[in-house]
């Protein structure tokens, strides 16, 4: 079967927690209005732009693609982050990101107390914390007497495992590629019928699909490429130290060899005193 013809299939079973189609569905302002709205439990805010798959940088240089940045109408930022993958800790992936965000739309010379809010979405598929909850909400707090303060911060932690009948673990079933809640939320039933059943969106996704393999390919390529050069460096240095190692120990061979010979002309010399 033809690789094209082999990915056009594939495109039909593609959930919301697939990079490749959240990209394409967050470019849908609608999209992006029902799916803030629901996650903050908030009808009345208003998504004024959207922006999916934001790549900003820090200092150093370090880069992080933010899945789905979004303005809303009183000019707090919603950073939205899906993931799928298996990442060493997420509350610290978390606060990173929040934070390129604020630096990102801080001007320098930006009084602080100007600094903008900042309200993270961070859907995964399982529960992180364990206390079987489908949305946990993370303020800071004045921890000796639980006192919340307003820092302009919210992380929000979704998570599709837990199923509690609320209308955010619903649309968590929607992203698992369940259908049966899609009435709920005819916004994002529209966009995914507009990508999945039609033809344009099928040739559309197909298209993207094909590119982003190519580019996890071309990634993964490199990775390993990288931890190849890794591996001879590594392998170079404890040659070098195994040849020092060796060449010591010739050394000192020769040493005890010399000391030998010398103990043993001392022993000659003193017979030959004796006599």
């Amino acid at each position: 079967m033809p690789r094209k013809t082999q990915i056009r299939d594939c495109v039909p079973h593609l959930t919301l927690f697939d990079d490749v189609f959240f990209r394409k569905a967050a470019e849908d302002l609608d999209f992006c209005q029902e799916f803030v709205e629901t996650c903050l439990e908030d009808l009345t805010i208003k998504v004024k732009t959207n922006l999916p798959q934001v790549e900003l940088l820090n200092l150093q240089g370090r880069s992080a693609i933010i899945d789905l940045i979004c303005s809303l109408g009183d000019e707090r930022k919603v950073i939205v982050e899906i993931q799928k993958r298996h990442v060493k800790d997420h509350i610290r992936t978390a606060r990173y990101n929040t934070a390129l965000v604020t630096v990102d739309t801080t001007d320098p010379g930006e009084d602080t107390s100007n600094i903008t809010d900042v309200i993270l979405i961070y859907v995964t598929k399982g529960d992180l914390f364990g206390y079987g909850k489908t949305k946990y909400v993370v303020k800071r707090t004045i921890a000796n007497i639980g006192k919340a303060i307003d820092d302009g911060e919210v992380m929000i932690f979704i998570n599709a495992k837990v199923n509690d009948g609320s209308r955010i673990s619903h649309l968590m079933q929607i992203f698992l590629g369940d259908k049966q809640f899609l009435n709920e939320f005819p916004k994002i039933h529209n966009r995914i019928k507009q990508l999945l059943e039609t033809e344009k969106g099928i040739e559309e996704m197909s298209t993207l699909y094909e590119q982003y393999f190519s580019d996890e390919w071309n990634e993964n390529q490199a990775q390993w490429k990288k931890k190849e050069d890794e591996w001879k460096s590594e392998k170079a240095e404890w040659e070098k130290k195994d040849a020092m190692r060796n060449k010591t120990e010739e050394e000192l061979r020769k040493q005890v060899d010399a000391l030998k010979k010398d103990n043993e002309e001392l022993k000659r010399c003193l017979q030959d005193a004796k006599k």
